[in-house]
């Protein structure tokens, strides 16, 4: 098992819904073949989604950079902003926090996913919580 804790991730319903639905269509059940596993299912959609989530982050990052190129401003500054803005502009908007029309997905890291998850966290650094970067990828995803 893995030494991470237990991440909670806050979705709209309607996104829990498509996710819970998929997981159902992908067949990832429980050992009594009944009950959905979404724990097995989210493990399984970041090893195979987070690359190309990534990736269109840094590229849409890096557009906006290029667009920035002619302010006169300082390469952190740009980073900054162009960070900002991708955040805040680009990506899917993350509901607050246990607001009213949300549910509630609990994702415990496994030996297969720890190191991932690690890396995310480092990638991410200060910029978001794991629980919002994983919110914002599975918006996307949906």
């Amino acid at each position: 098992m893995s030494d991470l804790e237990k991440i909670n991730i806050y979705l709209p319903n309607e996104i829990c819904k498509i996710l819970e639905y998929d997981a159902e269509m992908f067949e990832f059940f429980k050992k009594d073949g009944k009950n959905i596993n979404m724990n097995r299912f989210l493990s399984m959609m970041i090893m195979g989604y987070y690359n190309n989530y990534a990736t269109e982050c840094i590229n849409l990052r890096k557009k906006i950079e290029n667009e920035l190129n002619c302010i006169n401003i300082t390469e952190h500054n740009r980073i900054v902003l162009s960070e900002s803005i991708l955040r805040n502009v680009c990506l899917p908007q993350i509901p607050v926090k246990k607001a009213k029309k949300q549910a509630k997905l609990s994702l415990k890291p496994t030996r297969k996913t720890e190191s991932l998850i690690i890396k995310i966290m480092q990638d991410i650094g200060g910029y978001e919580s794991i629980s919002h970067f994983f919110c914002s990828m599975f918006i996307k995803y949906c």
